[in-house]
């Protein structure tokens, strides 16, 4: 029994192991407390803008009204590698690794007087979802102002 664990022993010390862990995060998350005041609804864009800072992405919300995304990314990375040396020049390998990363965002809806309907946190995906929507046309603007 001592035997395989002496060779084992043998075999690692000189052998090459390496770990890492990374993590990153984009743009920054609205501050907790700000997102704990935010009102439902209600409060007019200069109080959002006033209260959370410029946006990340604006874009349209029922052709006059406006959609505010303060969004964020977080990165987290964990990987490993063992190598052992099994010969002159040969060895055996493993690596391992996982990576998960996400975006994320404060969602603010606005309605065509720019006053704030709703918001939501969450993933910015399913959100906004995948394809942020496209601007509406001449004839669309048209209908909604009879």
């Amino acid at each position: 029994m001592r035997a395989p664990a002496l060779l084992a022993l043998l075999a690692l010390s000189s052998s090459c192991v390496s770990a890492s862990w990374n993590r990153a995060t984009w743009q920054r998350p609205a501050a907790r407390d700000v997102v704990a005041g935010l009102p439902r609804s209600g409060i007019g864009l200069q109080e959002c803008l006033d209260l959370l800072g410029a946006p990340t992405l604006v874009f349209e919300h029922r052709v006059h009204g406006l959609t505010l995304a303060y969004a964020w990314v977080q990165d987290r990375r964990f990987g490993g590698t063992v190598s052992v040396p099994l010969g002159d020049r040969e060895s055996a390998s493993f690596s391992y690794a996982t990576a998960r990363a996400g975006a994320y965002a404060l969602v603010l809806w606005l309605d065509e007087s720019w006053v704030l309907e709703d918001w939501r946190e969450g993933r910015l995906g399913s959100l906004i979802g995948e394809e942020p929507p496209r601007p509406a046309t001449l004839e669309e603007i048209e209908l909604t102002r009879r």
